[in-house]
């Protein structure tokens, strides 16, 4: 292990987890437009790629977001999938 794996606990995890699965949904948001294509199906299918990459291990971390602020972050990066998924 190296040493910056020592200093990792579940909430910085979950930080980690949340911040891959912004970037991912940023990156979506730069290739598809709004409105047209993709079809409803296809952004789906990618926004469940979002939520793959933060629910990785959570039967592990789980916990952590008993803690009201990394639950916030967890349901504000669900909302960017959702209005992203349905072409708000």
């Amino acid at each position: 292990m190296q040493d910056s794996d020592y200093k990792v606990n579940f909430g910085t995890h979950v930080n980690i987890a949340i911040g891959k699965a912004n970037g991912l949904v940023t990156a979506l948001n730069r290739l598809m437009p709004n409105i047209g294509e993709p079809r409803a199906s296809i952004r789906k299918i990618l926004g469940s790629v979002a939520h793959s990459v933060v629910l990785y291990g959570v039967e592990v971390w789980g916990d952590a977001l008993n803690k009201q602020r990394h639950h916030n972050k967890l349901k504000k990066l669900q909302r960017r999938v959702a209005l992203r998924v349905c072409g708000a």
